[in-house]
């Protein structure tokens, strides 16, 4: 797990399999967040962002206990480039 710092960034080493070649992804420490964690439970997060311009935005709720990851949403944009507008939005749940 990254440092639980609000406003840390970094680049992480990613292996992108339509390239065959590692890629750097940037991520972002947004903040904390109360999220929803299961049947009437809720989980304290960090709000991690990982925005690259081939794959699209993907921002993670996460926590140090497992589960690791509550949360995640994945912003597809309509162009294979990154640009234009957001083509889908996909919310995954972990919990």
């Amino acid at each position: 797990i990254l440092p639980s710092t609000e406003g840390y960034e970094a680049q992480i080493p990613t292996f992108d399999t339509t390239k065959m070649a590692i890629d750097w992804v940037p991520v972002r420490v947004k903040g904390r967040e109360m999220v929803e964690a299961g049947a009437g439970k809720t989980a304290e997060t960090w709000v991690v962002e990982t925005p690259t311009k081939l794959y699209g935005r993907m921002t993670w709720w996460v926590r140090k206990t497992p589960p690791y990851v509550i949360k995640a949403v994945l912003e597809i944009p309509d162009k294979e480039d990154g640009s234009g507008k957001i083509a889908a939005t996909i919310t995954y749940t972990m919990v």
